[in-house]
Formats: C-alpha cells, structure tokens, sequence
C-alpha cells in the first residue's frame, strides 16, 4: 500500500508502474529499472526540518527484505553531491540499479534544511539525533527490516559512528576521508594556523561561503566534467562549527559506541590524514574493531577521482553491502 501523502506515490501508483509490480510474470523491465528522485522533508524536532533525496527503481519494491542506504558526506558540500550527473559518479542511481532505496541529506545548518542564526555553533555530533530521525523516518518509509547502509565520507564519518551504536537502524557503515587520530603536517599548517581561525572567526553570522572555484582543491583529480559540476552546484553557505571543532583536538568523536559492521576504506594516497589514521579507526571501531581496506589508486575522496579509482571504491562497497 502507498501511502498518498509519501512523494513516491505519484510515481509508484502510475498505471504502468502498477502493472508491472503487479505481474506475476516479473513485469516490463524498462518500466521497472527507470530511475527516480523525489524529495522529502523531515521533521527533527521544534521549528526544524532536514532536506532528504531518495533515488529509487520501482523494482526497489521488489526487494524481499527491502533494502536502503543514506550517505553523508562533508563540512563544504550539501546532499547533491553524491548524485553527481556524470556516467559512474551518480551513487544513487547505481544504488537504485541494485535494488537499493537511496538517500542523500542535507545536515542540520546546510542547504536546504533548517539553518540555525548562528552557524558557528552548528557541530558536526550534533547532527547525529536528527540524522537518527531520519533514520527512523527511513525504515517507516519504506517498510524495512533489516536497518540502512550508511555509506560516508570526512565528517559523515563521525556521524555515522554515532548512529551505528543502534544496529537495529543501522545494517552496516562504510567509511573513508576520516581524519579520526588527527591530519597530516600539511593539513595541520593551513588547517590549524591562527590565520586560518581568525579567517573562520570572521564570518560574522557564522557561516563561511564559498564559491566555485573552492572545489577545484578537491576536484584536481577529478574528470573536468565532475569538477565543473562540484563548481557549479555545491558552493553556498556553510556552518563554521564544522571546522571550529578541530581546534577542540582529535577524535572529535568515539567510534567504539558502534555496534553495526563496517569498513573502512580509504585511499592510501590521502594526504589529509595522518600515517596510521585508518589503523587506528579501524582498530577502535565497536567492540571487535572494523575490515580495513584501500582503494589502491584512491587519494582523499576516492569516489569522485579517477575512474578507475571511482569505479574501484564503489565496486568493494558494492561487495561488501552485497548488492
């Protein structure tokens, strides 16, 4: 049963959408595979609403048990970014091709979500109890019983740790670009100078912009085609607590509260984080620690790299959601 109130129903009640769940014979496969994208909006709690987009096939519905998964992402980009409209970048879409309820959400202070006066008192762990919210609002959704992927990245990460202490919402966790023990020499002098804090200090509503250009940092490896993309959608105000809170020390967050299985996957090449970073996460995660393993041409954001590299790190996420 659809819910009318759901922003799938239009979709999913369409008389060939209908026909072909229907068919017992399996249905017409065209009908069934065209991806989707519908927004929703999440209430977390007075006066506040989370921005969410879910990717979906209508053979989605299909799944026995459905299955879904929510990805994260960092402290200068909004939901968007993990649907990146260019062949092999768009994870939602090959999330949906697999079967996958998939979901995108901007945090608490970004994009279109609520955006409290004060950027600068946004943190990242704050985002865990609406992030949960979401969660839940998820599993009701769209029926599901086994717990949400969470699949993320840099602060998502820390995020993520947080609600996986709950495996009943939380089937499993993938991580990478975590700076968990800290960050390299390098990032620490730009990152962790005086001139830089004075910098975000300076923001007067806290909340730094950015423009185009910012991205260019994170896009050098990029195809031209993804990193005019991240250019032309992904700069906007974003909250300075998210980068205040590095100047509070490493781990800004506990990852042995974890209770769902994960992986950390990062690229060896990363040289944000420190020498031994991904070991020492790996090795503290939850109660027995997390699977470790790299992306072996992948630098500080494999999934938007190379294509190889793109194609690489989601293949062994693939394997390891077993989708």
């Amino acid at each position: 049963m659809i819910d009318p109130k759901d922003p799938a129903a239009a979709i999913l009640t369409r008389p060939d959408i209908a026909a072909a769940l229907s068919d017992p014979d399996g249905g017409d496969a065209t009908v069934l595979d065209a991806v989707h994208r519908v927004e929703h909006e999440v209430v977390v709690g007075l006066d506040r609403h989370v921005r969410v987009t879910e990717t979906f096939t209508a053979r989605c519905l299909l799944r026995a048990p459905r299955r879904a998964v929510l990805h994260l992402s960092g402290p200068v980009t909004v939901r968007t970014c993990w649907n990146i409209p260019v062949s092999g970048y768009d994870a939602g879409a090959e999330d949906a091709r697999r079967g996958l309820h998939s979901f995108t959400a901007d945090y608490v202070g970004f994009g279109e979500s609520t955006c409290p006066d004060d950027g600068a008192a946004v943190r990242p762990l704050d985002q865990v109890e609406p992030m949960r919210a979401v969660l839940e609002h998820i599993m009701g959704l769209r029926d599901l019983s086994s717990g949400i992927d969470l699949v993320v990245e840099s602060v998502g990460g820390g995020i993520g740790t947080q609600l996986a202490a709950d495996a009943t919402t939380v089937r499993s966790l993938v991580l990478s670009t975590i700076m968990y023990s800290g960050m390299s020499e390098l990032a620490a002098s730009m990152l962790l100078s005086p001139e830089y804090r004075a910098f975000l200090e300076g923001f007067p509503d806290g909340y730094l912009v950015t423009d185009g250009s910012y991205y260019a940092q994170f896009t050098a490896v990029s195809p031209p085609a993804v990193g005019e993309w991240f250019a032309a959608t992904q700069s906007g105000r974003y909250p300075t607590g998210f980068f205040l809170c590095m100047y509070d020390g490493y781990p800004y967050f506990d990852p042995s509260v974890a209770r769902a299985p994960a992986l950390v996957l990062p690229g060896p090449g990363d040289f944000v984080t420190p020498p031994g970073d991904a070991e020492a996460l790996a090795r503290d995660y939850g109660t027995d620690g997390a699977e470790l393993d790299f992306v072996e041409t992948g630098g500080h954001t494999p999934r938007f790299e190379s294509p190889e590299t793109a194609a690489a790190y989601w293949q062994r996420v693939y394997d390891y959601l077993e989708v």
